[in-house]
């Protein structure tokens, strides 16, 4: 595909589109259509060619790259390191940290791996409670 397409199509590369796309498919509309008004879609990507002065070209569509690159506003490097967290919550804990703060892609590796995303509440009165049960039975041993 390099040699078809240019620079960026290695094996390696296109690995890591198909990971990207496999943990963000949900997020990804099916086509550019989806993103279309009803008036506008048509049977073909011609259909949108310029034919006359109220015809859309292919690039121009209002809206679309907007809302595309407003929900994928990492670098792809960001994207790449954010693929190999597992768990979802926690991917998009680090996700939205890194587009709100402008998180270098280094420093989103240093949140990943020195700071813990927080935990669940109902995690941390199930912790709770079971220090409880244990500080009263120690009060009850000491009591005696």
């Amino acid at each position: 595909m390099t040699d078809e397409f240019g620079k960026g199509f290695s094996l390696t590369n296109l690995k890591l589109m198909r990971k990207f796309y496999l943990t963000y498919r949900s997020e990804i509309g099916q086509t550019v259509s989806g993103f279309l008004p009803e008036q506008q879609k048509g049977q073909t990507v011609s259909d949108h060619l310029p034919q006359s002065e109220n015809r859309l070209s292919p690039l121009t569509f209002p809206g679309i790259t907007e809302a595309i690159s407003s929900r994928f506003c990492l670098s792809w490097s960001h994207y790449v390191f954010l693929t190999g967290i597992k768990n979802p919550e926690e991917r998009r804990f680090y996700e939205i940290g890194a587009a709100r703060q402008g998180w270098s892609l280094r420093e989103l590796k240093r949140h990943v791996y020195v700071y813990e995303p927080p935990r669940p509440l109902v995690d941390i009165e199930w912790d709770i409670k079971q220090l409880t049960e244990e500080i009263v039975e120690l009060l009850g041993v000491v009591t005696e």
